[in-house]
């Protein structure tokens, strides 16, 4: 007997659920961490910036550290976002040479960035960084 409309629909959206609750689980744990606005399944917190210009996106993320402090999360969707406003927090992950694994939500910035330094993971990072880490020397620094 072949399934009615209402079973492939339902069926379908067990199967969204489900597979919305894998990729939000892990991170679970986590967002109770640390303060952040109300999020909704499926939507997080797109009820905050979906009338938001991307002008508005950098007014928009300063209110937020300004509500929720220095270090807050915000669900993008299915997806734990971390903002970090503290300059020694954000010294710590951007030179270590074991946080260079990017989240999805990066591959956004390669049209406008390119895949330099900042946006490149693994060997290629490595590589980048090994080459541009002697321009950044104290000594050189010094002359400017």
């Amino acid at each position: 007997m072949p399934l009615s409309l209402l079973e492939w629909f339902t069926a379908l959206i067990v199967a969204v659920l489900s597979v919305n609750y894998l990729l939000v689980r892990r991170n679970l744990k986590y967002c109770h961490q640390w303060p952040g606005p109300a999020a909704f399944p499926l939507i997080g917190c797109y009820y905050l910036y979906f009338n938001k210009s991307p002008e508005d996106t950098w007014s928009f993320i300063t209110n937020l550290s300004r509500k929720y402090g220095k270090l807050f999360c915000v669900w993008i969707g299915s997806r734990l976002a971390l903002f970090c406003s503290n300059h020694s927090d954000t010294e710590t992950v951007l030179s270590s040479q074991k946080l260079i694994r990017k989240s999805e939500l990066y591959k956004f910035l390669i049209p406008w960035l390119g895949d330099g330094l900042l946006l490149s993971t693994g060997q290629k990072w490595f590589n980048k960084r090994k080459i541009l880490t002697p321009a950044f020397h104290f000594k050189i620094l010094e002359q400017f």
